[in-house]
This record gives C-alpha cells, structure tokens and sequence, in this order.
C-alpha cells in the first residue's frame, strides 16, 4: 500500500488537532468493493467513517461513485476516499462531486469535519515547527477564528482589524503557516491568507498551540484597577452561561499595567466588595474585546486548566453560544 494507516492518523491529528484512529472494518466486503483498496473504519472526534483507502493509479471517479453508494449501504458509514495524490483538477471534480476524500500530507477534504487544501509547493522555507504560539500570532489565529468562515482574506485586513503594524502580522502569520493552521498565498502584490478550517473546527485544531494569555493574578482595591481593564474570569464566564457570579469581580488588563499595585490577600480584608481579581495578561485584553469586556476564547483559555466541573460546564455553554 502506497498509504500507511498511520500516516491518515498523523495527517488528521496534526492538521485539525483532532483524534483520528484507524481501526479494522470487522467485515468482509465484496471483491468488486476491495480491487485496488483496503477498507478500513476512520473514528475522528465522535464521527466514524468507512475509509476506502486506494493504491496509487487504481481510483477511477466513474466507478468509485457507484462503489460509494455501495460501500456506504453495506456498512451504514459516509465513505471517505483516502487517495495517494491528487491534482488540482482531480481536487475540483472531487469537491464538486460532494465527495470526501483525503491525501495524507497534503490535503483533505471532508465536509463533516470541515475542508483543508494545502498545495505542496516550493517556497521559503518554515520556521521550525511550533510549540507554542507568540501573543502576535494568537491574536491573529483568534481573529481568524472569530470571523466564523475559511475565506482568504488580505494579511492587511487582519492587520488594521487587530491594530498591528505590518511586521508584527507578518511574524504571527508566518508561525500560523508553520502550525499548519493557515496557508498563504500571493495575490498580485498582497499576502492572502487562509484558515485550513474555520469556526469551532479551527478552534479545536489550534488548542495544543494556544497559551493562557493570563500571566498572574492579583487582588487589589477598585480604585486600584488601571483604566481599560476588561471583564474577564468567572465574572464574564457567569455572564454568557449559568455560573453564579463571585463575591470578588475579576477583570484583566495588560501584564504591564500591574506594575506597582499593591496586592491585597482577600482572606485579611472584611468588605470584599470593594476588592478585585486583577488579571495582568501578555496581550491587551481589550484588542479583541468589546464594551469593557475580554473576548470570550480568551477568557476560556485563561479557565482551561481549572478543576472544577461546575465552571468548566459553564464555559462548555459560553462557548457554545460563540459558536452557534
């Protein structure tokens, strides 16, 4: 077989940050179903699929569509096409047809899980591969993420949306790119740039990248709080879902503003409700968020680690409200 099993598994973990597992079919299929390819089930975040995983020169469209509508009664499961290449008119009469398929490395195309093309192509070479997004790049993968679709759009836009200067969009899109999060392309003169996947579906795929913008924490009187803070906390969180709202108000501002306040320890301090929960994060709390408030995939990531089911029920609901 000129694909391995395991390289469907890498391609759909490491593009969409999905777990992909490859497991046997559990049943014999016709000889007309198994000439050029092997049959397998493809399980990916809840969703099961039967994949037709074929040999190199042995898919023929006219026959797969038939095949298709076969493989699929035969085991109750939509069938995905798992193709060694492709070329780019292949691509155009596959996506045209409605049919899902994938080339492990390259590119992907599977409505229930959202699409991804990646060309390979030379270029300048990425920078190497990515731990961890700087506050740069994941202001900008956010804002991708926060315009709800995989249109490409100019890298000027996304600047003047987020107030960056040219070099420091640049930077944040070039380390999306090296993620395999975006894919970049020219247009005339101008960068496009263009989310492999869109909504909720880039979210997920970016969580093993994105940090919790929320460096410390402290407690201090109001009239402590620097000017343009921001809700944030639990506080926003009881605000989109069910949560009870704290006795103690957090919100958030800039690492840089909490310089020389005064921390208070909450357990000395009799009145609580002229204290706050002051957040001091590596990125304004206020370039994605609005009315006075942080942006709410910010915020979720700043609870993310927090044990307690109560709260991270909450954000579950706060999130499904961003992306319904």
């Amino acid at each position: 077989m000129i694909t391995k099993t395991q390289d469907i598994e890498t391609y759909l973990d490491d593009t969409l940050g999905l777990q992909a597992r490859v497991g046997e079919l559990g049943r014999k299929l016709p000889a007309y179903l198994r000439k050029g390819c092997k049959h397998f089930v493809l399980l990916v975040e809840g969703h099961s699929f039967v994949a037709a995983v074929f040999d190199a020169g042995s898919f023929n469209l006219a026959a797969y569509k038939k095949q298709r509508r076969e493989l699929e009664e035969l085991t109750g499961l939509p069938a995905i096409a798992v193709l060694p290449s492709v070329t780019p008119y292949q691509r155009r009469t596959l996506v045209s047809e409605g049919i899902s398929f994938v080339v492990p490395g390259s590119q992907l195309f599977v409505p229930a899980l959202g699409a991804v093309f990646a060309e390979r192509r030379a270029a300048t070479p990425l920078p190497a591969p990515v731990q961890e997004l700087s506050p740069a790049a994941q202001l900008v993968l956010l804002d991708l993420i926060y315009q709800g679709d995989d249109a490409p759009q100019q890298q000027m836009t996304i600047a003047d949306r987020l107030g960056f200067d040219a070099m420091k969009t640049s930077r944040g899109v070039r380390q999306l790119e090296a993620a395999g999060l975006v894919d970049v392309t020219k247009c005339g003169r101008a960068n496009m740039v263009r989310p492999r996947c869109a909504g909720k579906v880039l979210w997920e795929a970016a969580q093993p990248f994105l940090k919790n913008p929320a460096r410390h924490e402290v407690c201090v009187f109001r009239e402590e709080v620097p000017p343009g803070s921001a809700v944030a906390g639990e506080t926003f969180v009881s605000r989109r879902s069910d949560l009870a709202e704290g006795a103690i108000l957090t919100r958030a501002a800039p690492s840089s503003a909490l310089r020389g306040l005064k921390a208070l320890d909450p357990s000395w301090v009799e009145d609580s409700s002229g204290m706050i929960y002051l957040q001091g994060w590596i990125y304004d709390p206020a370039i994605l968020g609005k009315r006075g408030e942080a942006d709410p995939l910010s915020v979720a990531l700043t609870l993310r680690d927090v044990e307690d089911e109560r709260l991270q029920a909450a954000v579950f609901q706060m999130l499904e409200g961003v992306f319904s």
